[in-house]
């Protein structure tokens, strides 16, 4: 696994299921807007309340979109991140 120095947090993106027969992939979706994801890893000298496998609400035209073993993942700055969802 992918460890981030500092305060930055990796977030696995969470996926919108298809609706209907319209399939718009990703590559083609809105760049700015509110994205869904789940917490793969914290910093460790991040303060945020977060743990791995909370769900957070983030501005998706923040970060960096990296991937690791076949997996997409989006480096966070603690800022960037909206809400904690419950």
């Amino acid at each position: 696994m992918l460890e981030t120095p500092y305060d930055n947090i990796l977030v696995k993106m969470e996926h919108e299921e298809k609706t209907g027969n319209i399939f718009i992939p990703e590559e083609a979706q809105s760049y700015y807007g509110e994205f869904y994801g789940i917490v793969a890893y914290v910093g460790k000298e991040s303060k945020a309340p977060l743990k791995e496998g909370d769900r957070i609400l983030f501005e998706r035209h923040e970060g960096k979109t990296v991937e690791v073993d076949g997996e997409k993942l989006i480096v966070l700055r603690p800022d960037y991140i909206l809400a904690k969802v419950g």
